[in-house]
């Protein structure tokens, strides 16, 4: 199994977002490992469900809008 590898389980119906992992990990029941300090795609509720070992990365558009001014 790669580095890239996504259950469908996982992907299915779920919205993926960039979290970098806390801690080195393995779920059982998907064999999908993690390795500390990596960034990776993972399921928005996984990270919810797990948020010992993942932290949402910002994207560049939540940069963006929370910078911009109206000009007026």
């Amino acid at each position: 199994m790669g580095a890239g590898f996504r259950p469908r389980a996982l992907i299915e119906g779920g919205i993926m977002a960039k979290a970098k992992s806390l801690a080195n990990v393995t779920f059982g029941a998907t064999g999908e490992v993690f390795e500390k300090g990596k960034t990776y795609d993972v399921p928005d509720a996984l990270i919810k469900k797990y948020p010992e070992y993942f932290k949402k990365m910002e994207t560049a558009t939540s940069n963006k809008k929370a910078k911009t001014k109206v000009n007026k």
